[in-house]
């Protein structure tokens, strides 16, 4: 079977999915957002060497106030160099998870809105050996922190996932299926990210009271894929203001994520030559570059 074959044999696997998908659509309202947005995302560079790997990091907030979604300023929390950390217990996206959440938690004293760059929720995946249990209790409890904060101060909280590869609602890739469920400007109803949320590997390390309030929906604001958004229900604004917000925020007809995130990404990413230059600085060239008779 050729490669065009095959794509079009998940196509219809997909559509066929979708048509027999019972689900409750709305279309999404326009309502600019106005008011202050964070978008948080963070940078990583890793390097191994005998006995330790060597973490390179950068977590940036880039907040933006909006005017009946008119930008009209810009700042950034964590412009700074970034950090290295000698990590002995292999888990780099457990530091990489501390850095941003520290960060989210600053953005709060300064945004209404605060956007992670994806899940709001630590994947399984990310739940490490006992010999990281510290480290990871220690994350756990900044995301506590977090959820804490968002309760008292009722502002928003929402992590954005851009490539989901989720399947709650279909069985098969749910963002895949939902492109032919869901118009451009329409969203699903909103769910509970766990029915079991006493029995979810993360959730459970959570307190009940905040993992109760993590929910879900994904949204169409554009030509784009849909996009899964996962928040945090204070009980002070509707999944379908959120949703407009958001909409609001996109600066592309073919291309949904929210503008704060976007930039955040751009600052946060620590690209390769900059890497190369804090490594070669600690004396850690590539050992390509040590070849004898070049």
């Amino acid at each position: 079977m050729i490669v065009p074959d095959i794509i079009r044999m998940v196509q219809k696997e997909h559509e066929g999915a979708a048509r027999k998908l019972d689900l409750n659509t709305t279309t999404i309202s326009q309502v600019p957002f106005s008011g202050t947005v964070a978008g948080v995302d963070g940078g990583i560079s890793i390097k191994k060497i005998p006995g330790v790997t060597l973490v390179l990091l950068r977590a940036v907030s880039t907040v933006m106030k909006y005017d009946a979604g008119e930008l009209k300023r810009t700042e950034y929390i964590g412009m700074g160099e970034p950090v290295v950390i000698a990590d002995e217990l292999d888990v780099p996206g457990l530091h990489r998870l501390r850095k941003e959440s520290s960060r989210a938690l600053e953005a709060c004293q300064r945004a209404d809105m605060i956007l992670l760059d994806g899940s709001l929720v630590l994947q399984p995946q990310d739940k490490p050996a006992s010999t990281a249990r510290k480290l990871y209790k220690e994350v756990m409890a900044k995301y506590t922190a977090l959820y804490q904060e968002l309760l008292d101060s009722g502002k928003v909280l929402a992590g954005v996932v851009e490539d989901s590869r989720a399947s709650t609602l279909t069985g098969k890739n749910d963002t895949l299926v939902l492109s032919y469920k869901l118009k451009p400007g329409e969203m699903t109803e909103s769910f509970e990210y766990s029915k079991h949320s006493r029995e979810h590997p993360v959730l459970s390390d959570l307190p009940e009271e905040h993992a109760k309030r993590i929910r879900f929906f994904y949204y169409r604001p554009n030509n784009d894929l849909p996009i899964r958004v996962e928040y945090y229900d204070n009980g002070k604004f509707r999944p379908e203001d959120l949703a407009a917000w958001l909409t609001s925020l996109a600066v592309s007809p073919d291309y949904g994520i929210p503008a704060p995130i976007i930039e955040a990404d751009l600052r946060a990413k620590i690209k390769i030559k900059e890497a190369e230059g804090y490594w070669a600085s600690m004396g850690l060239k590539p050992r390509r570059e040590r070849r004898p008779f070049r």
